[in-house]
């Protein structure tokens, strides 16, 4: 690899391994290593900029993932970055993961069981949305996009602003191909108590959902209804597929 990378190859650089959920100092330790080779801690802080400290841990997160290899010699530890290629055994991974979830939440949309389930129409949807934000855990796992509320209603409702409001968090997904801009979604995260990552364009959920206090809630825009499943097993098993999601998912 060439010593000096262009600016605008070091960026789109940082976006790529972003996509593979490597964040930038982690990509910064990590371009360090294919540069120097076999090397100690403190070599890789100060060429990746980064403190010693913060550099073990990226490290550490670097070598579970399969990018890097530590060799010991008495008490010293040496760091050396494996092969560009295991990047393609990454995503083939996530490839994986993605087949797995997508008939996974397809069943889980067609196969709801008709006990424990409260359905809301058309302006009722706000009933759901209260029930949600009385919530006591105060914190929230959504899959969701804007606008959402509005087209599933017909009603303006800024759900978003009023969950901040009661100090709730939300950790929440949304489709990459209905986001305005990374930048209003970043104010957002900021000011409305969030957590933000961008699905895979691969996964384009027809309904959204929300995970609170041991129950689902479901919205369908299409179809113009939401549900509440107040159901312990159902809502652990929507929550493992969103963990899952948000592994393979981006940070904004």
């Amino acid at each position: 690899m060439s010593k000096n990378i262009d600016i605008s190859d070091k960026l789109r650089l940082f976006d790529a391994l972003s996509d593979l959920g490597i964040n930038k100092k982690q990509a910064k330790v990590y371009l360090a290593l294919l540069r120097l080779g076999k090397q100690k801690v403190g070599v890789i802080a100060k060429m990746a900029q980064e403190k010693r400290t913060t550099t073990y841990h990226h490290l550490e997160y670097l070598e579970n993932r399969g990018l890097i290899s530590i060799s010991r010699s008495g008490k010293q530890s040496f760091y050396q970055a494996n092969k560009p290629q295991v990047l393609q055994e990454i995503v083939n991974d996530q490839q994986q993961s993605v087949k797995y979830l997508i008939p996974q939440l397809d069943k889980i949309s067609k196969g709801l069981v008709a006990t424990k389930i409260e359905v809301f129409e058309g302006g009722d949807i706000l009933r759901l949305l209260n029930k949600v934000l009385n919530c006591r855990s105060k914190k929230i796992y959504c899959i969701w996009r804007e606008g959402l509320i509005k087209e599933t209603s017909g009603h303006s409702y800024h759900f978003n602003k009023k969950r901040a409001e009661k100090g709730i968090f939300s950790q929440a997904l949304y489709p990459r191909q209905t986001i305005r801009t990374i930048e209003q979604l970043k104010e957002k995260q900021t000011i409305q108590l969030m957590e933000i990552k961008l699905l895979p364009e691969e996964i384009k959920p027809d309904m959204r959902m929300i995970l609170f206090d041991q129950s689902a809630a479901l919205l369908s825009p299409r179809e113009g209804f939401g549900m509440i499943i107040n159901s312990k097993k159902t809502y652990e098993m929507w929550l493992s597929l969103f963990k899952m999601l948000w592994q393979v998912s981006k940070k904004i």
